[in-house]
């Protein structure tokens, strides 16, 4: 199965279709095929043009199962004839679309209305909105969403700290220990105890790190709940979608699944075991990047812990803080600025309006 961000090389036409991600430029035969086309005439041209926009049509009916059809188009730029989209390509597009309006409006075709064909267009969803989105899309100023998953995706860093208070209670005083957590969240479970061991010069047992870890597991598997509306306020973004956390893999992989987020995110899931160093190092967030053939600039990234944070500013990227979690301790948000976060939400449903604010302001 192709991902929205793989690039679409049609050589029946010459028509070169690539992710903007990835950057790629037309490929070398396309160019010299155009060369030859154009020399041939305006009938080949035309022949070509019929071509472009048969295969434009068939966008509109991208299977489900490769994430959201507007998603998909809007991550694909047509890069036809070398970038250089003649004025005769424009009419004709401009042309189809005028004789798919008129025929559903006369009721010659089994197609939407007026209003609904007009309404495929803005979305999208007809090849004159297609080149549309695609001139917007050349002007995005973010490539790639990069999501946290503890505290950001799910509700589960409370779960997390209340394993950990148990398993430590008998080691470490309990005020000590709500400080401790209060500032090492979001790191390893490894770490954590590191930073036990190191503040308490203790020798804990060496069973006790595999211990936490299936008990966290566990519990957050059976009780952990998305964050409020974090779904519905992706589904608005329109990037890829990545995920980069410091828990281990599989327990990522179940957090995306309990969100309902893992078509969006296939492909895009990545996890402190895949990584030399987790956060704070930015490892996790390069290898996100890279894999999207996306320019860490051009990375936008949700986190809710300084942990996170401090890795995703490293990596060269800007950063979101949600507050809206559970574990959330007071005047955080001023910790997270302090690192270098640009703005605070503590409710999902400001999201949408967030990213299209920061994007114009950075695109203009």
């Amino acid at each position: 199965m192709m991902s929205p961000c793989s690039p679409l090389k049609v050589r029946a036409n010459q028509v070169v279709v690539c992710s903007l991600a990835a950057g790629e430029a037309v490929h070398e035969t396309a160019k010299n095929e155009v060369a030859r086309t154009r020399r041939a005439g305006n009938r080949g041209c035309i022949e070509n043009l019929l071509l472009l926009i048969a295969f434009l049509a068939t966008l509109g009916q991208v299977p489900p199962q490769l994430g959201r059809r507007q998603q998909l188009q809007k991550s694909l730029a047509v890069r036809f004839l070398g970038m250089d989209v003649p004025r005769m390509a424009q009419h004709w597009l401009r042309a189809w679309g005028r004789l798919r309006w008129w025929r559903a409006r006369c009721g010659h075709a089994k197609g939407p209305r007026c209003a609904n064909l007009q309404r495929a267009t803005a979305d999208g969803h007809t090849p004159a909105g297609i080149m549309v989105l695609c001139e917007q899309m050349g002007a995005m100023a973010y490539e790639l969403l990069i999501s946290d998953c503890d505290g950001v995706l799910v509700d589960s860093e409370i779960l997390a700290d209340q394993v950990m208070r148990e398993a430590l209670a008998s080691f470490v005083p309990s005020a000590t220990l709500e400080h401790l957590l209060e500032t090492t969240f979001g790191q390893t479970t490894r770490e954590v105890l590191r930073r036990v061991e190191e503040r308490f010069a203790l020798q804990l047992p060496e069973t006790l790190l595999a211990q936490i870890q299936a008990r966290s597991e566990a519990l957050i598997q059976a009780q952990v709940q998305p964050i409020a509306g974090v779904r519905e306020a992706l589904e608005q973004i329109p990037l890829p979608l990545a995920v980069a956390s410091n828990s281990r893999r599989h327990t990522v992989i179940a957090s995306v699944e309990r969100v309902g987020l893992t078509a969006r995110a296939a492909g895009r899931i990545f996890s402190a075991d895949m990584v030399e160093r987790p956060k704070p190092a930015p490892d996790v967030y390069l290898l996100a990047a890279r894999t999207a053939g996306v320019a860490p600039e051009r990375c936008l990234v949700i986190e809710d812990s300084p942990t996170g944070a401090a890795a995703a500013v490293a990596a060269g990227m800007q950063v979101l803080g949600f507050t809206g979690a559970s574990h959330i301790p007071p005047a955080h948000g001023d910790t997270l600025r302090r690192i270098g976060v640009l703005e605070m939400f503590d409710n999902m449903r400001d999201l949408p309006a967030l990213f299209e604010r920061l994007a114009q302001k950075r695109a203009g």
